[in-house]
């Protein structure tokens, strides 16, 4: 990746303000960290965790960047099971008290069946 541009890293078309954002971010306040997507020389993209520092001359102008980046697939797929397993215990915790409710309304309804059954003596 050395010497190649970032526009030419990440995915043009979804990011390519965010890019240029980016860019600006990194040459107005000398540092920029986020997610982008990153594409590979076979076309496939993945999320990367990027960190971008400007590269200034003598007289402070920024001449370039510098940037780290580190592939996070794996770390978006674990949140991606984590939102998936919180959803479905909300849903658990959802349907444990829609069955409380309906106990509590069937109740007396189930106890008025017995006082109504015959032979019951009440």
């Amino acid at each position: 990746m050395r010497g190649k541009h970032i526009i030419d890293l990440v995915v043009p078309d979804s990011s390519r303000e965010a890019v240029e954002k980016m860019l600006r971010s990194t040459a107005d306040s000398g540092h920029w960290e986020g997610d982008v997507v990153g594409k590979r020389k076979d076309g496939t993209t993945f999320p990367i965790y990027l960190v971008l520092s400007a590269v200034r001359d003598e007289s402070g102008k920024t001449i370039g960047r510098v940037g780290v980046g580190a592939d996070i697939t794996d770390k978006k797929m674990l949140e991606g099971r984590l939102l998936r397993a919180q959803r479905l215990e909300s849903i658990g915790t959802l349907a444990g008290g829609i069955a409380h409710d309906l106990n509590n309304i069937l109740q007396p309804i189930m106890l008025s069946i017995q006082l109504l059954k015959p032979g019951v003596s009440g």
